[in-house]
């Protein structure tokens, strides 16, 4: 009798990942990438645009304008978190892709901000400071939170906005965030239950 061996779910998976990977640096000025492994389980992502870095431990966290995220996929994965790490990865790569072009295409558009404001540099301190298994509950709650001020935001401007094609942008982010911060409370809710 012959057997045929298939690929396990990880296998699969983490093949798919890679295409999706490959279609989005591909589709994306500000995305590329290095995977390790075969299939990858290890990468390295770099951002070309603003981003967090803390080079003090004890310092602030600074913007810069590229930086590097590597990432491990565990013999876990897939989870849920990943997922939605994936997702927000995407979804903020072309959000930050239309706002610039948006932007560009403005007259007196204002200047993007340099530096974080000081509640949101407390908020990554919060997260850089957090034990491995505070980690997960402290990052939700915060997704949660940026998530609902987002779509607050979102939805005044496309209500009262004064730019069309501004108006037309929050609009249509306010759909992905409102899915985003619907994941985002599950999981919580998820991982209140656990712990």
């Amino acid at each position: 009798m012959l057997y045929i061996m298939r690929d396990s779910p990880r296998i699969r998976r983490l093949n798919s990942d890679l295409k999706s990977l490959q279609q989005l640096a591909t589709d994306s000025s500000i995305f590329d990438f290095t995977p390790y492994g075969t299939p990858p389980d290890f990468y390295t992502f770099r951002f070309h645009g603003p981003g967090c870095h803390k080079p003090d431990p004890r310092g602030d966290v600074l913007l810069r304008e590229e930086h590097e995220v590597h990432i491990r996929l565990r013999a876990n994965y897939p989870r849920t978190m990943p997922d939605f790490a994936h997702q927000m990865i995407k979804a903020h790569l072309r959000t930050s892709d239309r706002l610039r072009t948006v932007l560009a295409d403005l007259r007196n558009a204002p200047p993007l901000p340099k530096h974080l404001d000081g509640r949101r540099q407390r908020m990554i301190d919060e997260l850089l400071k957090a034990k491995e298994g505070d980690f997960d509950g402290r990052y939700l709650s915060q997704q949660v939170d940026a998530h609902n001020e987002a779509l607050i935001l979102l939805r005044r401007y496309s209500h009262s906005g004064d730019v069309r094609v501004a108006k037309l942008f929050a609009d249509e982010t306010a759909l992905a965030v409102r899915m985003h911060l619907s994941i985002a409370q599950q999981l919580l809710s998820d991982h209140d239950r656990r712990s």
